[in-house]
């Protein structure tokens, strides 16, 4: 965020750059597994808003919710997803799967 700042040249070059590096690691999934990457993604998406990965990240939203990260990550996706999307992923049985695998993470 702090490298970023209010530089618009710089901003625009490193969301253009993150963007594919991210999309990459998304594409071929297994995010879950990858820390790391998850905070860039979250850190990402918290800068920039991209709803460019929401479509490939409903997916993969059971995958990564056993982090914080993740969880922010899986938050953005359900807000920013078609409603449709959105009504599949909050529907009670859903909820109860997610918590049941929070529970199991923990």
């Amino acid at each position: 965020k702090q490298v970023v700042g209010e530089n618009e040249s710089l901003k625009q070059v490193i969301h253009t750059h993150l963007k594919q590096l991210l999309m990459q690691f998304v594409q071929k999934g297994g995010l879950g597994q990858m820390t790391i990457l998850l905070k860039l993604l979250w850190e990402y998406l918290e800068i920039f808003k991209d709803e460019d990965f929401v479509e490939l990240l409903e997916e993969q939203i059971v995958e990564i919710l056993h982090t914080k990260e993740g969880m922010y990550i899986s938050n953005f996706v359900i807000r920013k997803a078609q409603a449709k999307t959105s009504s599949i992923l909050t529907e009670p049985n859903n909820i109860a799967y997610f918590v049941k695998i929070l529970g199991r993470e923990s």
